[in-house]
């Protein structure tokens, strides 16, 4: 990161996830986001590839597909990897799917609540269990997109796939801590939820 001293940085809108950790990694490297390097609101993913391919922009920070698309395309290489484990604001493995409720809400709706997360670790459980068979669908969800992208981003996401779903103190650090000063992170999460599941 010490390297994207000066550098034009893509993100996807202010106040985003991707504005904060993209701040967060240029203060870890001892870099001031707000004068060591230009950071550029691009809001869809068709400016970020546009801004990418007319050299408006060096680099990105951006989600699954487009960093397999750029590299399917040989437009450019992936410098940090979430799903790999390095990013050094996340602990490896980051998951950037949260499900959040007021502890009133959780307590007046159990069944709603546990309606919600059971599915979804059913789901994580299908998705390590048959990740040829998950290649397929996402390709069918994502139909325009080419076939070897949609591969190709299965493949990145596989560590993230059999990741422990609770909510470590470090993803607290890193999402909560990350936007709210003075919070304490785990005094504001519970996998009470997750561990009946």
């Amino acid at each position: 990161m010490k390297a994207r001293k000066g550098m034009r940085l893509g993100f996807s809108a202010p106040g985003s996830q991707s504005e904060n950790v993209l701040k967060l990694l240029l203060k870890k490297a001892g870099l001031d986001p707000t004068q060591d390097a230009t950071l550029v609101p691009l809001r869809t993913e068709l400016n970020m590839v546009s801004a990418f391919r007319t050299n408006q922009v060096d680099g990105l920070l951006w989600v699954r597909p487009l960093p397999e698309k750029l590299l399917h395309e040989k437009l450019g290489v992936v410098m940090l990897s979430g799903p790999r484990g390095e990013m050094p604001v996340y602990p490896g493995n980051a998951i950037f799917d949260h499900l959040y409720f007021t502890e009133r809400y959780v307590q007046e709706n159990p069944a709603v609540v546990q309606g919600m997360v059971t599915p979804y670790m059913k789901a994580m459980k299908f998705t390590r269990e048959n990740p040829k068979e998950v290649v397929e669908i996402v390709k069918r969800r994502f139909p325009k997109e080419e076939p070897e992208v949609v591969a190709l981003s299965m493949q990145t996401m596989q560590p993230m796939l059999t990741a422990d779903l609770a909510y470590q103190k470090a993803d607290a650090e890193a999402t909560i801590a990350g936007v709210v000063e003075g919070v304490v992170p785990m005094s504001v999460v519970s996998n009470r939820i997750l561990d009946e599941a």
